[in-house]
């Protein structure tokens, strides 16, 4: 069998070449194609050893599905809330503590949106926001 996909024989020794597919951009983002030495000069185990490479790479695209699945269906969620409640529904990020803020003794400021006196001023205290 002459099978050599994805296999490139250089100087006596098998790499592993593959263009970057499209679910994996995000994990290399300044290649386009993944390129590997098998530290190997005997086709059959660089078979083997390309075989294991693939595998890898399909169960890291299933892993980046899986966990994109609950971020589009909350997201869908949002958007159906959205069209049915109009301009009353407010969406996650579109109002910070829309009702009742709680300001800890101890703040750290994660947003650049939240103004720092806001913390000193309602230090330990909880803040209703009409």
């Amino acid at each position: 069998m002459n099978d050599r996909k994805h296999l490139k024989l250089r100087h006596n020794t098998w790499y592993f070449q593959k263009r970057v597919p499209k679910a994996l951009k995000a994990l290399y983002p300044d290649r386009d194609i993944i390129e590997q030495s098998l530290e190997t000069g005997d086709i059959r185990e660089a078979r083997e050893k390309r075989d294991i490479l693939l595998g890898q790479l399909r169960q890291r695209e299933r892993l980046l599905k899986v966990q994109e699945q609950p971020r589009q269906r909350f997201l869908q969620y949002v958007d159906q809330l959205s069209q049915v409640a109009g301009d009353r529904f407010v969406g996650p990020g579109s109002c910070l503590g829309l009702n009742f803020t709680h300001v800890a003794d101890t703040s750290y400021k994660c947003q650049r949106g939240i103004p720092m006196d806001l913390f000193e001023r309602h230090k330990g205290s909880s803040v209703f926001n009409p």
